[in-house]
């Protein structure tokens, strides 16, 4: 038992020593030196491309990361390999299609050779997002730390050799990852061709990435709307007004992910037990954030975004708020994708986007830029309070009958 909480504790030092060094050098490094380079308009767009090339990432790539998390035992049990590979290659051309479509609302403003040079950064992020399930299944979150360490690196080298030339140094960095998750797991092992586990594993595979794109479609509403109804310089006061918030937010789903690792050898009989310790200590971890957040993010602007600091103190105690209750979301959210049906999944984003949607249209006109962070803690707290009945439901009050 000592020697199991010895490795989850060296994982999750591994894991959020990842994620910490990767946003640490994005948001400390990179970002900040672009915008001091860059008018505020120009650095709104790049914000709102940099958040739809991770869109496209995360929609065919990680979800079919977690698919192969929770596909491992049955395939594993039936001695069967395969459908993976040619899941992974519809994946990649239709978020080339996809991507190529969001780039259409900005052919006035970016040329042929940018648009070259996105996709293929496209390509290789949903590439990187998918390989990563290699060191999961076998939680080696030693190389996970490895891989982020040299998207770090390679940013930096990258800002070096190419300048504010964003879209090079993302591109740099993003192949160098890839090129070292290529080398150190079984994708040149992995067999092109489809198993009797084909339909089951698509078919998650396809809910999983709805549910992911319905997520991430609210996460990035921001850039997605600011943008044509505010304009850039709105998308910059926003991106700044939530850079730390978003730092914690995003730096929890490889430690949710991480669950999910270990979550997938757990029996179904202590699920309800993990979930209260998992909600528990979410919301008391939130708490602890939230007045964390409220010292340092007016600082912590002012070092990283001089020019945009005054605009910011409107917003970013409805950031942070927005991000721990996010935060208490993403750490039950694991063991529901575990061990409830993954329709679930897209109900619960469903509500979400809907509820964002409807209250944007609500918002907007009459509170501007505020209206954004009004409709995304409205649409987060209903979904984690969804998460938590349906937690509650099928993993206690079911087990019990």
């Amino acid at each position: 038992m000592n020697r199991k909480v010895g490795k989850y504790i060296k994982d999750s030092s591994f894991n959020i020593a990842a994620t910490a060094i990767q946003l640490g050098i994005l948001q400390i490094i990179i970002f900040p030196t672009i915008n001091r380079n860059l008018e505020q308009e120009e650095f709104g767009v790049i914000i709102t491309l940099v958040g739809m090339i991770n869109l496209i990432g995360l929609v065919f790539g990680l979800s079919l990361n977690n698919v192969k998390l929770i596909m491992y035992k049955e395939y594993k049990d039936k001695g069967v390999s395969g459908d993976f590979l040619m899941l992974l290659i519809k994946g990649i051309l239709y978020g080339i299609v996809t991507f190529s479509i969001i780039l259409l609302f900005f052919s006035e403003i970016i040329d042929l050779s940018l648009v070259f040079v996105l996709i293929i950064i496209v390509m290789l992020n949903i590439l990187k997002n998918y390989l990563l399930a290699y060191y999961r299944i076998n939680l080696n979150y030693k190389n996970i730390f490895m891989q982020s360490l040299i998207y770090s690196i390679s940013l930096c080298i990258g800002l070096l050799i190419f300048g504010v030339k964003w879209e090079l140094i993302i591109l740099f960095a993003e192949f160098c990852t890839v090129m070292f998750l290529i080398l150190t797991t079984s994708i040149s092992k992995e067999p092109l061709y489809k198993t009797n586990l084909w339909r089951t594993t698509r078919n998650n595979y396809i809910q999983l990435s709805f549910a992911i794109m319905l997520s991430s479609s609210a996460k990035y509403m921001d850039r997605l709307v600011i943008l044509p109804f505010l304009g850039p310089i709105n998308v910059a006061i926003y991106f700044a007004s939530t850079v730390i918030p978003k730092m914690i937010s995003i730096g929890v789903t490889p430690i949710s992910t991480m669950l999910l690792s270990y979550l997938v050898r757990l029996d179904r009989k202590f699920a309800g037990r993990y979930f209260l310790i998992a909600l528990s200590s979410s919301i008391v971890l939130s708490i602890i954030a939230y007045f964390m957040l409220i010292i340092i993010t007016p600082f912590t602007i002012n070092v990283l975004y001089p020019d945009l600091v005054i605009q910011t103190m409107e917003y970013y105690k409805l950031a942070i708020l927005a991000s721990v209750l996010n935060l208490v979301f993403e750490l039950i959210r694991p063991i529901i994708l575990r061990f409830c049906a993954t329709s679930w999944q897209i109900i619960i984003q469903s509500i979400e986007l809907i509820i964002y949607l409807v209250a944007l249209i609500i918002f907007i006109p009459n509170y501007g830029l505020s209206g954004f962070f009004y409709a995304a803690i409205l649409a987060i707290l209903v979904k984690l309070i969804t998460a938590i009945l349906l937690g509650i439901k099928v993993l206690i009050l079911d087990d019990v009958e």
